[in-house]
């Protein structure tokens, strides 16, 4: 029998075990789309989400906290970009309000939010696209429900994991840059 050193194991459950408020599919979707809203201003015109179909299926089958029963990643991810605030991570719905849970029915209702599913994907994955009158941005997660792996803000990136190297467990070191983007938006 193989065993698995003790650091591989700490630095697993360092990145792998959080608090969620809900099931961790449709929340990772609120907190990819809270990212990428927190960095453009201005009113949210259009979301298009695409995950892969394991976060899909996972999705549809369980109820958004604060939805009044509301289902699935759509609703999540349009009321993480209107909550705005990717610092709650997991736990990023605490912050939703009545009046955003109808913006949100009502933004889904006209078309203007999309979710789509890649075949071709076969991890977890979640990319994020929000524009507003005069911004546009877009987040991608990959490998784990917070791992983010690219942020773009205007179709230019602000972070790209793949040149800021892997941890040992294979998922993006966030450094203190990162940190900074996610508490404050980039010019």
């Amino acid at each position: 029998m193989k065993t698995i050193p003790v650091n591989i194991l700490k630095e697993v459950l360092k990145n792998e075990v959080f608090p969620a408020l809900g099931c961790t599919e449709p929340i990772a979707v609120a907190y990819a789309a809270s990212v990428a809203a927190n960095e453009i201003d201005g009113d949210l015109e259009k979301i298009i989400i695409t995950v892969d179909p394991g976060v899909y299926k996972n999705g549809m089958a369980f109820t958004v906290p604060n939805t009044n029963g509301q289902r699935g990643n759509l609703i999540a991810g349009v009321l993480g970009a209107l909550v705005k605030k990717p610092e709650l991570k997991m736990e990023i719905l605490q912050g939703v309000q009545k009046k955003m849970v109808r913006r949100a029915a009502d933004m889904i209702r006209a078309g203007k939010a999309t979710i789509l599913y890649d075949p071709t994907r076969t991890d977890l994955y979640i990319d994020v696209r929000i524009k507003t009158h005069g911004d546009s941005a877009r987040v991608v997660i990959e490998h784990g429900h917070t791992n983010l792996v690219r942020l773009e803000k205007n179709e230019r990136t602000v972070f790209d994991a793949k040149s800021k190297g892997r941890s040992k467990t294979g998922m993006a070191k966030v450094d203190d840059t990162m940190l900074a983007i996610m508490k404050k938006k980039t010019p």
